[in-house]
């Protein structure tokens, strides 16, 4: 657990410090002012105003500062401007009844014109700041004295800065009606605190931690904080057992208390939306809490009124997302099932209130019947929020909703009904989407477990198809020979199967095959049949592979002129297919060659393109990285490391524990080895070597040892460098 929960450096508000500077300056330069900083509670009013008061103590400026408190019917008039004018010394108080008031005897007794006596004769020994926090907590004499002091004070060298709650403005009628009346004053500026953004936030607990946080950590804490400053603490506090993962106690407290204060129809309407998630719509909302409209009317209004909700067209929101998170956690285990059920029927029944598109009402639907506990609805809405998954397309959140179901599989008794399709056909669709997702080391075990199930003489095809995948599944992870396994057997079934299409790419993957495993001669010629039989059948995208292979295989047999042309009819047939997967492969095989050719500016030029188009396609985790390796390899042989050095990061930071990541890493430890930091680039041989494992292959090793070599000689990236053997020739 961290030493600490608050950071030490002072973080995102840099342009709110400027204005309350300038308001100080103009303060002391004989012009009185005030300013109003609002914000919701935790924001960061306090340090903000923290910090201009500690910039005024050490200029020997005099700092008054006082807070009210949330006293509910305790009236104690003026009990804030008490604790202000207590932290004078006593030679500063200048009548009776100030010392009185600052030794703790009744505020009341105070009357308004000795506290401007003093202000005025303080400010003339020194700038004065008088600083009220919490006003929204304040009595209506405080907030009197607050308004004669804003129109009495004049050319005094005094700052009044008042912090107040934003989401306590509109139910508090004093309040809001000081603000209104103070706002109208020229001299009287106003200052809306935000939350912070994500970089903020990460540095913030940057500061907190001592160290740059991880990226995970940071985006997890990021993510439940919503760039709240005290709420990124709470978590931070916690982070080092829990991951952030936990709410803290008094933050849980502090967020109830809000809750707890509510009347018994809006706490009813807050737990059904905590089930719901941060937004649902108003009538969904209805049919799941039981409510009547006029209840639910009642309900919506006073959790909208006490800032638990918040009221976006026909939807309502939670303030944040910690309000929800933990009012669903006050839910007891029953409660929780007949809500996440209620919903689901809700949704089933009227899917056009959900925002969003299919695929996230579908996903929103799995949720709640897992969530219910209901594992035979569970399993089908599953099978089916993955297939809405699929079409976007979703990878990622398909292979969660496929994953899943293959875990419901054998806890229903009903499975195939259930889910609307077998146990095959759901590993196969759980296995493509677990590969978009970026493991393929998962996709070919589940390709595996379906091959397992299937009968290749009474379902050839099918069998075919899976070899066919997992063998596309193996190249993905640069297991070059279990790829041509799988596509030669691939190409047997499906001659006998005789599904020309499905031939076409088998035949297309087999030359691929032969190409990864180095046999050039071998690739150039199998895609002669390839190539034939794609054209026969109008497979353009398997045309598209084979052309690429073609042209790979050319320029390594010495005809490069003649292998690059094929390479471009390959990237012009690809985009004619509209396939974006293949078009992504031709980009990196044709990239890859231009960098080998020496026209560098193409190929940096094209993987940009290609890296942006597998942005566009949601192929990151596909051929991104592989792109944006490309771009930066021309990069630094043409001497822009700048732009190489976030393509580069980006990669490392994205890419987990793959063999491309090891790539990145070397690229990286070049360019480090050609700054000087030697002790970078180690780490970064280190680090390669981790991420090929204990028995690399060569192909792969290559990279530690090349940056080794890289270290040993201390030059700088050129051409003519080792480098330009790093990675498997046009890879496709």
């Amino acid at each position: 657990m961290p030493g600490r929960v608050s950071s030490p450096e002072f973080v995102g508000r840099s342009a709110e410090l400027a204005e309350l500077r300038a308001a100080y300056e103009r303060a002391a330069g004989g012009e009185a002012a005030a300013v109003l900083v609002g914000g919701e509670a935790g924001v960061g009013k306090t340090r903000l105003v923290g910090e201009v008061a500690s910039e005024v103590r050490q200029h020997e400026g005099t700092v008054l500062e006082g807070r009210c408190a949330d006293l509910r019917e305790a009236a104690i008039p003026l009990l804030a401007i008490a604790e202000a004018l207590a932290t004078l010394p006593p030679s500063a108080r200048s009548s009776s009844e100030l010392v009185e008031l600052g030794r703790g005897v009744a505020p009341g007794v105070l009357a308004f014109e000795p506290v401007l006596e003093l202000l005025h004769e303080l400010s003339g020994a020194s700038p004065v700041v008088l600083s009220i926090d919490d006003l929204h907590w304040a009595d209506r004499t405080t907030l009197d004295l607050v308004t004669f002091l804003i129109a009495r004070l004049r050319d005094e060298r005094v700052l009044l800065v008042l912090t107040h709650r934003s989401d306590e403005v509109d139910r508090r009628a004093g309040l809001r009606a000081f603000l209104a009346e103070a706002g109208r004053r020229p001299s009287v500026g106003r200052l809306e605190l935000k939350r912070l953004t994500r970089a903020e936030a990460t540095e913030q607990l940057a500061g907190i931690l001592g160290a740059v946080p991880d990226r995970g950590l940071a985006d997890t804490i990021f993510q439940r904080a919503d760039g709240n400053p005290l709420f990124v603490e709470e978590l931070a506090s916690v982070a080092g057992n829990a991951g952030a993962a936990v709410l803290p106690a008094t933050l849980r407290d502090m967020l109830l208390m809000r809750i707890g204060g509510l009347e018994p129809p809006a706490q009813e309407v807050v737990r059904a939306a905590a089930v719901g998630g941060r937004r649902v719509h108003h009538l969904l909302l209805g049919d799941v809490a039981g409510q009547d409209e006029r209840q639910l009317t009642t309900g919506i209004r006073a959790a909208v009124r006490d800032h638990v909700l918040v009221a976006d067209g026909d939807e309502l929101a939670f303030r944040h997302p910690l309000l929800q998170e933990a009012a669903y956690g006050e839910l007891l285990p029953g409660e929780r099932a007949r809500l996440h059920a209620a919903f689901a029927e809700a949704l089933e029944a009227r899917s056009g209130l959900a925002s969003g598109t299919a695929a996230t009402v579908a996903a929103e639907i799995a949720h709640h019947w897992w969530r219910a506990g209901d594992r035979p609805r569970a399993l089908g809405s599953a099978v089916r929020a993955g297939v809405a998954a699929e079409g976007v397309p979703a990878p990622a959140e398909a292979a969660e909703h496929f994953s899943r179901a293959l875990d419901l599989w054998d806890a229903v008794d009903d499975p195939e009904e259930r889910a609307g399709v077998t146990r095959v056909e759901l590993l196969t669709h759980a296995a493509e989407a677990v590969a978009w997702s970026g493991d393929p080391g998962r996709a070919t075990a589940l390709a595996g477990d379906a091959l397992a199930l299937v009968d290749e003489i009474r379902e050839p095809g099918r069998a075919a198809l899976l070899h066919e995948r997992r063998g596309w599944y193996s190249w993905w992870e640069g297991r070059a020979h279990d790829m041509l396994d799988d596509y030669e057997e691939a190409v047997r079934l499906i001659r006998a199967a005789v599904p020309s299409v499905a031939r076409a790419s088998a035949l297309a993957g087999r030359a691929l095959a032969l190409l990864h495993c180095d046999t050039m001669a071998a690739a150039y010629a199998a895609c002669d049949e390839a190539l034939t039989v794609a054209r026969e059948e109008g497979a353009q995208a398997s045309e598209a592979l084979v052309l690429a292979v073609q042209g790979s295989a050319l320029a390594s047999l010495g005809d490069a002129s003649t292998g690059m042309a094929r390479m471009r009819e390959a990237v012009a047939t690809a985009r004619e297919a509209g396939d974006p997967d293949v078009l992504a492969r031709t980009y990196a095989a044709l990239c890859d060659a231009l960098r080998r050719g020496g026209q560098l500016e193409e190929s940096l030029e094209l993987s940009l393109e290609a890296v942006e188009h597998c942005r566009r396609a949601g192929l990151d985790a596909a051929h991104g990285s592989f792109n944006a390796l490309n771009a930066a390899e021309a990069a630094i042989e043409l001497g822009r490391w700048s732009l190489a050095d976030p393509l580069v990061a980006d990669v490392m930071a994205d890419e987990g524990g793959s063999v491309t990541c090891a790539c990145a890493h070397y690229m990286h430890g070049v360019l480090a080895v050609a700054r000087g930091e030697f002790d970078v680039a180690r780490a970064d041989v280190k680090a390669t070597r981790e991420l090929n494992g204990d028995d690399p292959l060569p192909e792969h090793d290559c990279y530690a040892l090349e940056l080794e070599a890289e270290l040993e000689v201390g030059g700088k990236p050129g051409r003519g460098s080792a480098r330009r053997g790093a990675r498997t020739p046009g890879r496709v």
